[in-house]
């Protein structure tokens, strides 16, 4: 931690074979004079420095050796990094697309960075531990173009107009995308065409308060949408007034881990398939395998009217936390445990991998179906309520 009682510091023009700088959470207000002349200085952290007014302009840019560089205020232009061609490592800020342009066109060899594009400073956590870049409140126009660093492995837009799916950010150099988190972009109606490379990468999924959410992914004429999202593990779905379907039957969900979907006013269907699949399916068994899901939370979804069609299940080796609250026109649970096993008396055993349900109201409980082939699982699990 730093000290926040430090408020400057004498001048630095004699400390010429410094190299690492860390102000971090000290109460600085302006930058020390001479640290311009630093020119070995290889770290500088100036992160949670939340009184300091500004950096000169010409300072960073004489810094070359730099490896390491953490900010809290705002770059009064991207300029000031292009000579920075050693930095490895870059946590900052800037207030517009234009800056981020400049600083990542040229830039190939970051190893590590957390990069924030908005016009105020705003606190923010990346989603994981990964490559970061998050939009907050900026406007996208069309034919806008906006270079994302090289290696991004997260990415975030909150509150951004003129976003109608993440495809007008630009994702040619997202090749490692891992995590995408989209919130109140009140223009976006879907989130990736079908034809988009980083439905094979990504891991996580947020999406939240996108009142003119349609789809997740938007499937042209001709199009296939058969295997995306195989290294999909999380997806996370609140207030989204008007997606009706979340999931295709044809998608690969073999690594999904969890699923929490709430307020969801308009949503009917988890996985849906075509009308042409569905008649031909014979009345047979579809099972849809969902062999690593631990977690299957579903809230207020006034219009759910079923989690798959009438004769599908989810074949789900490893649940062991279910959900289920408010959903009063969802009439069956198609879920299948084949690990799930009784004792003696009927009851699953304290080795049991389904750990707890939560369901509300009783009485749907009550009337609900779910049936199990070989014993009446809702007695079963009965003491997890």
């Amino acid at each position: 931690m730093g000290c926040w009682c430090l408020k400057s510091l004498p001048c630095l023009s004699k400390l010429q074979a410094l190299k690492k700088l860390d102000l971090g959470h000290s109460g600085i207000e302006k930058i020390p004079q001479g640290l311009e002349m630093l020119v070995d200085l290889r770290y500088l952290n100036l992160k949670g420095t939340s009184h300091l007014t500004g950096i000169p302009t010409g300072t960073l840019s004489k810094l070359c050796r730099l490896q390491y560089l953490s900010m809290h205020s705002k770059l009064r232009s991207a300029e000031e990094l292009r000579e920075l061609n050693k930095l490895e490592v870059f946590y900052g800020w800037f207030h517009n697309v234009g800056g981020l342009n400049t600083f990542a066109s040229k830039r190939k060899t970051l190893y590590k960075f957390s990069i924030l594009v908005c016009s105020k400073i705003d606190s923010f956590r990346p989603l994981t531990s990964g490559n970061f870049v998050r939009f907050k409140e900026i406007k996208v126009d069309v034919g806008d173009e906006i270079i994302l660093p090289y290696g991004i492995e997260e990415l975030s837009l909150l509150e951004c107009k003129g976003v109608r799916s993440i495809n007008d950010i630009g994702l040619r150099d997202a090749t490692a995308l891992k995590g995408c988190e989209l919130g109140a972009c009140s223009e976006l109606e879907f989130v990736f065409p079908s034809k988009c490379d980083q439905l094979q990468t990504l891991e996580s999924l947020n999406l939240s308060e996108l009142e003119n959410l349609k789809v997740i992914v938007e499937v042209g004429a001709g199009e296939s949408s058969v295997g995306i999202f195989s290294s999909l593990r999380r997806i996370r779905l609140l207030y989204c007034g008007k997606i009706k379907k979340l999931f295709s039957a044809d998608w690969v969900l073999s690594n999904l881990e969890e699923i929490i979907v709430r307020n969801c006013s308009e949503l009917e269907e988890i996985i849906t398939e075509s009308e042409k699949k569905r008649l031909g399916s014979n009345y047979d068994t579809i099972k849809f395998p969902f062999p690593k899901l631990r977690w299957l939370e579903l809230r207020n979804l006034v219009q759910l009217q079923r989690i798959c069609s009438e004769n599908g299940v989810m074949v789900c080796d490893s649940l062991r936390s279910i959900t289920i609250c408010d959903c009063p026109k969802l009439e069956r649970i198609p879920l299948y445990l084949p690990q799930l096993e009784i004792d003696d008396e009927g009851g699953l055993p304290p080795s049991s991998s389904l750990q707890t349900i939560q369901v509300r109201p009783i009485d749907w409980w009550e009337a609900v179906e779910w049936e199990h082939p070989n014993f009446n699982i809702k007695n079963a699990v009965r003491p997890l309520l």
